[in-house]
């Protein structure tokens, strides 16, 4: 309680970095309360401020069946290989690929994520399954990887 009081009195003069971390990590205790009690997935974005405010960007996302967050990547993937405006002259992309891994040409295993309708050159998103970082990657390099899995 009395972290908060400090908090608030120092919030009234000016905000900086310091000010918002620590109003950025009280968020993000609430939120996931909030998630936990909804079962939705909730993430803190990107924070820009100046001295008087500051402004958040917060994204909720449903779970799938498999208990995966349905971002806006993940349902534009699931849109643009039903309607096939994803696929290439490498193959088909298919709508069920999404959530599911592959290996590459280098043996690494990823997880397909979502698909970036804006982004010509690399408009996949996978996570390594190994670090959980995320990637973009050509659509090629995801038909390869499922077709080399059926063969």
């Amino acid at each position: 309680m009395v972290a908060r009081i400090i908090l608030r009195k120092e919030l009234t003069m000016s905000l900086n970095k310091t000010n918002i971390e620590q109003v950025r990590n009280l968020i993000a205790s609430k939120l996931e309360e909030i998630s936990t009690e909804t079962g939705m997935q909730i993430t803190l974005g990107n924070c820009s401020y100046t001295s008087e405010n500051a402004t958040f960007k917060l994204e909720v996302a449903t779970l799938s069946e498999d208990g995966e967050a349905m971002t806006k990547e993940a349902k534009d993937f699931k849109t643009h290989a039903t309607m096939g405006w994803a696929n290439t002259e490498a193959g088909e992309v298919k709508p069920e690929w999404l959530f599911q891994t592959f290996t590459d040409s280098r043996n690494e295993e990823y997880k397909v994520v979502g698909y970036k309708p804006r982004s010509k050159k690399y408009p996949m998103l996978v996570a390594s399954t190994s670090n959980g970082k995320k990637y973009k990657m050509t659509t090629q390099t995801i038909i390869r990887g499922f077709t080399k899995q059926t063969a």
